[in-house]
């Protein structure tokens, strides 16, 4: 760790480089306590606590308690809000974030910046996909979806200032989002965007893929 740090600070250690290498060395020496077998029965519940919020797990999905967890380690089943209800019939458990591989993705109340995806409507790739707003994360029957609302498109006439950059994938739309909800599967979304407001009436949207989408 300690020459990773000095290989990126040119081979010299100051003091932003010697916080880190601490905190790095507490950080283990934590997780070694925490896994000893002599670890207090109380100091271990703070454990799963430490897992769930930094587990450092890359495969498959990861979930939080979030809204549904009601101070129990583990998620419960509930009726779906009364704006889901007419999407989702069964009871359902709601989840602060998911992660998938290395990706998070969040309700909007959570983090913002993780709930603005690109997606696929009714997974029809042909269409080209839409960009909008995770407000819930739920999971039936152990399969999670979101719970989107589309990020209007602009309608005020103006001629938007990107399209004259094809490799900056920026577009305008409207700064309000759809009221209505509609249900995304995980494999739908294609990526996260960002979101910078302009004025009071247009957003620009960014898309954040690897691979830039264009319509023939």
């Amino acid at each position: 760790m300690f020459l990773v740090i000095l290989l990126y600070a040119n081979n010299h250690a100051g003091e932003l480089e010697g916080c880190l290498l601490k905190s790095f060395l507490k950080a283990a020496k934590l997780r070694r306590w925490l896994a000893r077998p002599d670890c207090p029965p109380a100091i271990k519940e703070c454990k799963v606590l430490f897992d769930k919020a930094y587990a450092s797990q890359h495969d498959g999905y990861h979930w939080d308690a979030g809204l549904a967890s009601q101070g129990n380690i583990s998620p419960a089943l509930i009726s779906a809000p009364m704006d889901l209800q007419h999407l989702v019939k069964k009871k359902v458990t709601l989840h602060a974030y998911l992660k998938l591989g290395r990706v998070t993705f969040a309700r909007s109340s959570t983090h913002l910046g993780d709930s603005l995806i690109y997606f696929y409507a009714d997974g029809i790739q042909s269409l080209g996909p839409v960009p909008g707003c995770i407000k819930y994360i739920f999971e039936v029957d152990s399969i999670s979806s979101f719970t989107v609302q589309r990020q209007l498109p602009f309608r005020g006439g103006s001629v938007n200032p990107f399209q004259y950059y094809p490799h900056f994938p920026a577009d305008l739309y409207s700064a309000e989002l759809s009221p209505n909800l509609e249900v995304v599967k995980v494999e739908w979304v294609m990526c996260h965007f960002a979101r910078v407001v302009l004025t009071s009436e247009f957003v620009a949207i960014l898309s954040l893929s690897l691979v830039r989408y264009t319509s023939i």
